[in-house]
């Protein structure tokens, strides 16, 4: 399986859970959840675990589908441009291998462009040699970001789920010569 089926499994996937847990978890009723038993039990920490261990799973949890979504999607891109990253450097590392490090250190940018493409048969375009590596750990980093991020948004999210709705409203009224903010809130 190559990674462009990875990647198309991945949206279909984020695809049937956002409409899925959409139908089955976001039903709410019409009522407000103001007391207690009328709330929804949901556990942050529960959400923070489930998200760091299959992302999205606890955005899903905290009845968010679409942050769900985006969050599997984030990741997915992510371990993606990893793996182009990886595939390039490994080119690089190939050409090195079999050219060797002294005679490559003595190459030109371009030269050694060409010699990679003469002897993996991959065009680097504009791409410098020392790049891909450099792309692939930088890409780690902000796909271990994203995962972290991921899980402190399913954390607040199962929070902020029975925060009401409907009771703040926050409004604001521009003019040429004045500037008015509007807070409301209904106990």
């Amino acid at each position: 399986m190559n990674w462009k089926n990875i990647t198309k499994l991945c949206f279909r996937i984020t695809l049937i859970l956002i409409l899925g847990s959409n139908h089955l978890l976001c039903q709410k009723d019409s009522q407000s959840y103001n007391s207690k038993s009328d709330s929804i039990k949901v556990s942050p920490t529960k959400a923070l675990i489930m998200s760091g261990v299959v992302p999205g799973s606890g955005q899903i949890y905290a009845r968010s589908p679409i942050k769900a979504g985006i969050a599997i999607g984030a990741e997915a891109f992510c371990i993606y441009k990893i793996h182009q990253y990886d595939k390039i450097d490994g080119y690089v590392d190939r050409t090195i291998s079999q050219v060797g490090e002294e005679q490559w250190n003595k190459m030109e940018i371009q030269t050694q462009r060409d010699t990679v493409k003469a002897v993996t048969g991959y065009d680097l375009g504009n791409l410098n040699p020392w790049e891909p590596e450099e792309n692939l750990k930088k890409t780690i980093w902000w796909l271990a970001g994203v995962h972290i991020l991921n899980m402190l948004d399913a954390y607040v999210e199962a929070h902020l789920i029975n925060f009401p709705e409907d009771n703040i409203k926050l409004t604001s009224n521009l003019t040429r010569n004045s500037m008015k903010i509007n807070l409301s809130i209904k106990l």
